[in-house]
């Protein structure tokens, strides 16, 4: 319905109103007080007062339309809106948006719901390498915070954790990856693991059950990998979705601390699994390790009692063993002459955690 405004004059303006109870809008004069708005229907001789608390606009006029308002003390009303009232009446009331607006956006929202629920797993990568480093370095934290609760951390200049980032420090510099930090937890479970924040968390557990420094050093350049190719970050946005990473960007992240311990169970890909296997072969030959010592760590598994078998965590969830065996023991080495990972004293001191002092950090939650 078009509206002509006749006149705009001390303040008054014409216009028309549907109150909703009759079956015709009805033309009235409006005239525009500071707690509100008179509404006059000469014709009828009705007149009423709506005070902008009650007055709702919910929709404004625009390229030569009329906008609406809605007066809550009749349910179903409209008072048609051109330029100037629309001016006059605004610094005073709240544009409110349609409720077919709201529904159209309701449905909206369900929809890309639904859409990055069903996308995320493919988006996963793009979704992880947007996500903060700040909201990056929380999560990890988070983590590691559950993960280490109740056990016992090797101090970083204890000599096992110093010998261990400088395999790490070598590894990350060799590939161009920025620095990556390993943290050593005294626990019995032969694992390792990489975590949010380019952190690597490796039980001592693993290195009583490595036979070789090339074996461990094999592993530990697989957990490089996945710190490369961010793969526990990707896991998280997988698994647990975008509203885990706003909720940590937000402040919270106590939901999840029972979730996120799960990351060290190495719930990855079997394809992310082999691109870390394949980037701790190349890491290892750039370096002139023994590449093929490093197929000794999954052949040892094979042999252990099944009792033992079971504690091998790291392997799992990982592609089988023989597979890795032959990928490891097939690898290509060009160098006649093989550089040692570390000397046999260096090794010992690894294998016995000789001087590591392991003592009970001050952690952030009481176990």
């Amino acid at each position: 319905m078009s509206i002509l405004v006749l006149f705009d004059r001390n303040n008054q303006h014409h216009t028309t109103f549907y109150d909703g109870m009759h079956a015709v809008a009805r033309a009235v004069d409006v005239s525009v007080f500071a707690t509100g708005i008179e509404i006059c229907d000469k014709e009828q001789h009705r007149k009423f007062f709506c005070s902008y608390e009650n007055l709702h606009i919910m929709d404004v006029p625009r390229d030569g339309q009329s906008g609406y308002a809605h007066c809550t003390q009749f349910p179903e009303s409209q008072l048609l809106l051109d330029d100037a009232l629309f001016r006059a009446i605004k610094p005073h009331v709240q544009t409110k948006t349609p409720w077919n607006i709201i529904a159209m956006i309701g449905i909206l929202v369900v929809l890309v719901g639904l859409i990055v629920f069903v996308t995320i797993p493919a988006s996963a990568p793009v979704i992880a390498a947007m996500i903060p480093a700040t909201v990056e370095k929380r999560l990890g934290a988070l983590v590691f915070d559950e993960i280490k609760r109740g056990k016992l951390v090797c101090p970083q200049d204890a000599q096992p954790h110093m010998m261990l980032q400088s395999l790490v420090d070598d590894f990350a510099h060799a590939n161009n990856i920025a620095p990556v930090n390993i943290v050593i937890v005294h626990s019995s479970e032969i694992n390792a693991f990489a975590l949010p924040a380019r952190q690597i968390v490796l039980f001592d557990g693993l290195l009583q059950q490595t036979a070789t420094p090339e074996a461990l050093a094999g592993v530990i350049a697989h957990e490089i990998g996945h710190v490369a190719y961010n793969h526990s970050m990707e896991s998280f946005v997988r698994i647990l979705g975008m509203g885990l990473i706003v909720e940590v960007a937000t402040g919270g992240g106590g939901t999840m601390l029972f979730l996120g311990s799960e990351l060290y169970h190495n719930v990855y890909s079997r394809e992310k699994e082999q691109q870390a296997d394949e980037f701790a072969a190349r890491a290892m030959h750039a370096k002139q390790y023994d590449v093929h010592k490093v197929a000794d760590f999954f052949a040892r598994s094979v042999k252990e009692e099944s009792g033992l078998l079971e504690q091998f965590s790291w392997l799992s969830t990982h592609p089988t063993h023989q597979s890795r065996i032959d990928f490891f023991t097939s690898y290509p080495q060009e160098h006649s002459s093989r550089t040692p990972v570390m000397t046999d004293a260096q090794w010992r001191v690894l294998q016995k955690m000789k001087g590591c002092g392991f003592h009970k950090e001050r952690l952030l939650h009481n176990p």
